[in-house]
């Protein structure tokens, strides 16, 4: 994999959460939402029961953005028809976390791929560690950016440096994600088998909150073995 595409995913902070939203559309082919430069909002859904469309406006302050819907017509008013405020986070350079008050609004929680001012819903996948070696994480990192060419079904950022010490590694998967965090657990251990120095990993649920889908530790007694001379 080319360097700089590594590193573009690896890049965090420092980025602006405005300039992210402002003018982006965010969805899929069934519903999607836009937050205009003018600070209007629209979300639509097109779908078997029919078309709905919200109209009101945006604003952020900070990390928190909030949502006024003035208007409302279709069949998923109930949803689409609520304003929402969500604290948004960018957590690397085309990926964002979402989590909504209240949950049950278009933009949804969880982690999304952002790239030419769209954004998807994808499943999140967090590496994170206490003390393991750098060259360790940026493998794992590495290993799941290249198995996800192609499949375009995740996104995945670092965060080393966080956490409990912890020996071995592991994966969890985030129990509010329903089985899109869990199957996307299972992926993701498939796609690390090979890494025999990570040790044996089996899924497992975190008992904390999160907004990421899938959080792989590198234990800090990983170390990614040397290449041969």
């Amino acid at each position: 994999m080319p360097l700089p595409l590594v590193l573009l995913l690896l890049a965090q902070g420092n980025q602006n959460i405005h300039d992210w939203l402002e003018g982006a559309e965010i969805g899929d082919r069934e519903q999607a939402m836009t937050f205009s430069s003018t600070g209007r909002y629209r979300a639509e859904r097109k779908d078997a029961a029919g078309q709905t469309l919200a109209r009101g406006s945006w604003k952020l302050s900070g990390s928190t953005l909030s949502v006024t819907v003035s208007s409302c017509k279709g069949p998923h008013c109930k949803t689409f028809g609520t304003s929402f405020s969500a604290e948004v986070a960018v957590v690397g350079e085309r990926a964002l976390t979402v989590d909504p008050t209240p949950a049950d609004v278009p933009f949804a929680r969880g982690s999304y791929y952002c790239h030419h001012q769209g954004c998807e819903r994808r499943v999140g996948v967090r590496v994170v560690t206490h003390t393991a070696p750098a060259a360790a994480v940026q493998a794992v990192t590495e290993r799941l950016i290249e198995r996800n060419v192609g499949r375009n079904t995740t996104v995945v950022w670092s965060t080393p440096g966080v956490g409990a010490p912890l020996e071995h590694s592991r994966v969890q998967y985030c129990p509010s994600g329903g089985e899109l965090a869990e199957n996307g657990a299972q992926a993701t251990v498939m796609d690390l088998a090979g890494l025999d120095w990570l040790g044996p990993l089996q899924p497992t649920a975190a008992t904390s909150d999160c907004v990421w889908d899938v959080q792989v530790t590198v234990g800090d007694a990983a170390s990614r073995p040397r290449p041969a001379p």
